[in-house]
């Protein structure tokens, strides 16, 4: 899976980035910093590939965003790409209602609590 960070402000003008978790728990920061964050536990890579795996996309995408998208006033966008048996899932902050209470979206934070992300 990718979570992609767009926007907000940073010292040195917009933030954002790239973290990618591999199948394999390796976790790392792409595109212009690229670096090695870390490496996931057993149990928190099983517990995020479960809960990708259970995820009720639709159901997640039913809850279109339609409020001024935060990059608009320094804030952040986040875009998330799951890996699924069926391809890519993409779910963009700015266009769907993202619940942090959501069983997968509560895998994806501890996941990344866990590693050093910039």
């Amino acid at each position: 899976m990718t979570v992609v960070t767009q926007g907000g402000e940073c010292m040195r003008g917009a933030c954002g980035g790239t973290v990618a978790i591999e199948a394999d728990g390796r976790v790392h920061a792409t595109g212009d910093a690229p670096a090695e964050l870390g490496t996931l536990s057993e149990v928190v890579r099983d517990a995020l590939a479960t809960e990708i795996a259970d995820a009720d996309f639709d159901a997640i995408r039913s809850h279109p965003f339609t409020d001024t998208c935060p990059i608009a006033y320094d804030g952040q966008q986040v875009i998330y790409t799951f890996a699924t048996a069926s391809g890519p899932v993409r779910i963009d902050s700015c266009e769907v209602v993202v619940d942090p209470a959501n069983p997968l979206f509560v895998a994806v934070a501890a996941a990344l609590a866990g590693v050093a992300v910039p």
